[in-house]
């Protein structure tokens, strides 16, 4: 069985952002038909950190995601992330290919967050970007971002670490085609005038609230990927709608987990039309990341392999 490590999953991911996106669009669609399987993650924890074990099956390839999340390893220089991906065919079990997942992993975050992004903002404009927290997701979410929407003027950014903010500030004006990028020293400030904000932190004390917000924003919310992680304020649901990824997921280790007495529509069913958002709210994608997404872009990276081999 052939073994492709993060330099290899990163040259077979590398300009690919449109199709990344359809994929995750795609494996949507199927999941709300049934085409495509999952269970919801399941944790083991640590002192310091957890690993995930995330298993589905989409078309011919079933598999398993096995990942570790250590906020704290930045500290060591160590990526925060480690994991790897099994494919197998589903037909018949046969093992196909093991994949380093770090980068397919933040890959695919970023892509089902423009993907909502494309589905939920309102007027479909986005002029102006806010990130709160500017680490490496930070600068794949930019990425696809850009592939989505061709008006992106302005970005604004805040991180508690002024080295990170300082970083994806000269990454974006090194590398995109954007009038200002401009880094704030509170969230209030970063997030004013915002089409789009996207919280991208490890925090466990909510931060964005209402009145950070105007009307016609979309929120993805990316931190709160497990137990204990919180990124919004009750008040938020004052303007905005919830949108979930998966709800059974989400209200164990997402936004959800906080206002499991909040209606809720899930993207798929948007996608697909079977729902609508409320075109008079703004609008909250609480992503806490599924397996589905790691098949679809599993796949994907395999294709583009078996294509130069």
């Amino acid at each position: 069985m052939s073994h492709l490590d993060e330099d290899q999953v990163t040259d077979l991911l590398q300009d690919k952002e449109k199709d990344v996106i359809q994929y995750m669009e795609n494996v949507f669609v199927d999941y709300v038909y049934g085409r495509a399987k999952m269970i919801p993650k399941v944790y083991l924890t640590t002192d310091k950190g957890d690993f995930r074990a995330m298993p589905a099956q989409w078309e011919d390839m079933s598999g398993l995601k096995w990942i570790s999340v250590y906020p704290e390893n930045h500290t060591l220089e160590l990526p925060t992330i480690y994991g790897t991906l099994l494919l197998n065919d589903t037909l018949t079990g046969h093992p196909i290919i093991s994949l380093d997942c770090a980068k397919l992993t933040g890959y695919r975050t970023a892509a089902v967050s423009a993907l909502a992004a494309k589905h939920l903002k309102l007027n479909k404009i986005v002029s102006t970007l806010t990130f709160i927290g500017c680490g490496y997701q930070s600068m794949l979410h930019m990425k696809m971002y850009n592939a989505i929407f061709s008006n992106i003027e302005k970005v604004n950014i805040y991180d508690k670490n002024k080295d990170n903010s300082d970083k994806f500030q000269n990454w974006i004006s090194d590398n995109f085609n954007i009038e200002s990028v401009t880094s704030y020293d509170n969230v209030a400030n970063a997030t004013v005038n915002s089409d789009l904000i996207t919280t991208l932190t490890p925090s466990t004390e909510p931060f964005l609230d209402q009145s950070h917000i105007k009307s016609s924003v979309h929120i993805n919310a990316i931190g709160a990927d497990a137990e204990g992680k919180r990124e919004l304020e009750r008040s938020i649901w004052m303007k905005c709608g919830l949108i979930v990824d998966d709800y059974e997921q989400a209200s164990h280790s997402g936004e959800a987990q906080y206002v499991k007495d909040l209606p809720y529509l899930t993207l798929g069913d948007i996608i697909t039309g079977k729902s609508k958002s409320d075109q008079n709210r703004s609008t909250v994608f609480d992503s806490t990341g599924l397996a589905i997404e790691d098949i679809a872009i599993g796949k994907f990276i395999y294709e583009q392999y078996c294509q130069g081999n």
